[in-house]
């Protein structure tokens, strides 16, 4: 990463998976520390730890400096109705294999839920804010591919696929608590957690084996 380049790295303080989604999808996809049931100075660390991998052999030096707060230190508390997404960026550059695979993305899960994914620009634009943009895409790659089975296995309505984009995404944010939650017939959402295991074991292996039974 350059020394020059800008990133914010959201902090969840107080708030569920739910209430980004229903703030911003976009931002409820993003990499984010969340606070819950921890402390300043592991929150900060984090940070830290997601801005500059290269201080990882650091950490004790910048926790030990990090217990030492200044006479000037103030605690700045903002409403989440200032918050805002930054603006898009009014020209970036995206690698070539990166714009076809996330148009595969745009054309499948955007014709089922638009707000949750967008168009291309706006999906790519999203998609270079991330502090890892492969990382992401591929997240949202598992997504399209559980929902392509799904969606393949069982006839959904129009109001049912939309609700299967919400679930996938959901089960991207680990929010597997979602799976009770949802208006979705049983039967989908059994298969959407069946293929959301399968695909994310795929998703751990570099290589996976498998036989044409020959």
């Amino acid at each position: 990463m350059a020394i020059d380049e800008k990133i914010i790295v959201p902090v969840w303080h107080n708030v569920e998976a739910q209430d980004i989604l229903a703030f911003s999808p976009p931002l409820a996809d993003k990499f984010a520390v969340v606070s819950k049931d921890r402390g300043p100075e592991d929150i900060a660390t984090e940070v830290l730890r997601a801005i500059r991998p290269d201080l990882e052999a650091k950490m004790s030096l910048f926790r030990m400096l990090m217990r030492r707060p200044g006479p000037e230190d103030e605690i700045l508390r903002v409403s989440p109705d200032e918050l805002a997404m930054a603006p898009l960026p009014k020209v970036f550059e995206a690698e070539g294999h990166v714009v076809i695979r996330a148009a595969n993305v745009v054309s499948t899960l955007g014709r089922a839920h638009p707000r949750i994914v967008g168009d291309l620009t706006t999906f790519l634009s999203d998609l270079y804010r991330d502090l890892h943009p492969e990382v992401e895409l591929r997240e949202w790659e598992r997504m399209t591919a559980v929902f392509l089975v799904v969606d393949g296995a069982i006839e959904l309505s129009p109001a049912e696929r939309e609700r299967l984009v919400s679930l996938v995404l959901m089960l991207s944010l680990g929010n597997f608590d979602e799976l009770e939650r949802t208006q979705l017939p049983s039967s989908v959402a059994a298969l959407t957690a069946e293929k959301w295991q399968a695909f994310s074991k795929f998703a751990e292996n570099e290589r996976v084996r498998f036989s044409t039974g020959g």
